[in-house]
């Protein structure tokens, strides 16, 4: 045990000298990446998507040999001839149609899914009875399991599950060397390789290498760089459960945050009080094991018996909060279609919610650039996912990887391990939190 305790201590300190050359290296080699200066990393949209696509794309020669290997890594049969490439036809993210294969790509970073999404573009792309091989194609940071809610009637086997960090990684290194002699491509391919490790909240590739080298040296190293991962799997868990508790006592001396069981609550809310369990399995790579939290009602002039509205606290992969309709009577948070009374009311509320954080006492948060609203347009049941329709509204901060305890990357989250600085934190959080009801309580 002791040798162990010593390899690890060497493995700590190797670190600290790897982090120390990053930094001397930042300092005398800055790099300039253009795409995040322009992009927010975990932008699906105008970042991923349209980079996939468009390598994807057949514009020349280069283009085709990236779209040969990436239907190579995913193990698809080999592109004959033509075939087209189409960013966010029909809703679909990415598509692409050869003489054999309907390729389907679902990207989903941060973005929740949405109920029958899979199912309907599935259903959608084999309405044409021409032979073609239908393949969907799911893709996340660490290849995670799409919903129930999504998948539909389809089967997850019929998914092919790929992730940012092993197949797009795999693919964009594949890219690179193949324009190794196009220095425009090789050095766009390079940034956006180094975009995707950023936002997986991994370090420099060269900088993996040296550690990775000095724990191959003994299986003693080995086996304490096993500790070290379990130890902070432990870590994260710990720090995630301890920003709950705090939050807790924070809003317990102005409100009373409810014990109900909102475990219990139906799956179309998806709605759960945080407890050691949660946040346990929160860290599994499952889509099923997010969406818990904290809740208190407000005091307002609601006008339906046996509900109040409530403030809900709620991580999905980072933390926001809301405005939620409780039944008392069932102890639970209702979803805005299990009565057709409910969809009216909702859309009502969240008028009024908007006008609230339109005029002068609202905007004195908006304007601070702390916050923002999530809703900008009325809710669309037939778009948006089913976690959804338990909202009236969603705020969120405008950084939205501010408290992403999903990749434990951003500088907020590592700083969490300190007390000082967590209790600090969550003051400052929830005083957010708390304005928001406030705000809300004199205005309803």
């Amino acid at each position: 045990m002791k040798k162990t305790e010593e390899k690890i201590n060497d493995l700590f300190e190797e670190s600290k000298r790897i982090i120390y050359d990053k930094k001397i290296k930042d300092i005398h080699f800055p790099e300039l990446n253009v795409i995040t200066l322009l992009r927010k990393i975990n932008d699906e949209v105008n970042l991923h998507s349209q980079m996939i696509a468009t390598l994807l794309d057949p514009l020349n020669k280069l283009h085709k040999e990236f779209a040969d290997s990436f239907f190579n890594i995913l193990k698809l049969s080999p592109i004959k001839g033509d075939y087209k490439v189409l960013k966010e036809s029909s809703n679909i993210d990415i598509f692409i149609e050869t003489s054999e294969t309907k390729v389907i790509i679902e990207n989903k970073i941060d973005a929740r899914d949405q109920n029958g999404q899979l199912e309907k573009y599935f259903e959608s792309i084999s309405k044409n009875k021409d032979n073609k091989n239908v393949v969907i194609v799911y893709l996340t940071k660490d290849g995670s399991d799409p919903s129930k809610a999504s998948l539909g009637s389809l089967d997850l086997n019929q998914v092919q599950l790929i992730s940012y960090e092993n197949e797009i990684l795999q693919w964009i290194a594949d890219c690179i060397s193949i324009a190794v002699k196009n220095p425009s491509y090789r050095e766009t391919l390079i940034q956006y390789r180094n975009t995707i490790l950023e936002l997986l909240g991994r370090s420099d590739l060269m900088l993996e290498d040296r550690i990775s080298k000095k724990i191959k040296e003994s299986n003693e190293y080995m086996e304490a760089a096993h500790l070290i991962v379990d130890g902070f799997e432990r870590a994260k868990i710990d720090i995630q459960l301890n920003f709950w508790v705090n939050l807790e006592k924070q809003i317990n001396k102005t409100y009373t945050v409810s014990n109900l069981s909102l475990s219990k609550t139906s799956a179309s809310s998806g709605a759960k009080k945080y407890d050691e369990l949660l946040v346990k399995n929160f860290y599994k790579n499952q889509s099923n094991n997010k969406y818990f939290g904290i809740l208190f009602p407000i005091d307002t002039s609601f006008e339906l018996n046996d509900h109040k509205l409530c403030i809900y606290v709620e991580i999905e992969r980072d933390v926001y909060w809301g405005i939620a309709i409780l039944n008392k009577m069932e102890n639970k948070i209702v979803n805005r279609l299990d009565n057709p009374d409910f969809e009216n009311l909702f859309d009502k509320y969240q008028k009024k919610v908007n006008e609230i954080f339109s005029d002068d006492l609202g905007n004195d948060l908006l304007d601070k650039n702390e916050i923002q609203l999530y809703y900008q347009k009325k809710f669309d049941k037939k778009e948006k996912w089913v976690e959804n329709r338990k909202w009236i509204e969603i705020f969120n901060y405008k950084d939205d990887t501010f408290l992403n305890f999903d990749t434990f990357t951003s500088k907020n989250i590592k700083n969490l391990a300190n007390n000082e600085y967590m209790d600090k934190f969550v003051a400052k959080f929830s005083e957010l939190v708390l304005k928001t009801a406030k705000i809300l309580e004199k205005s309803l």
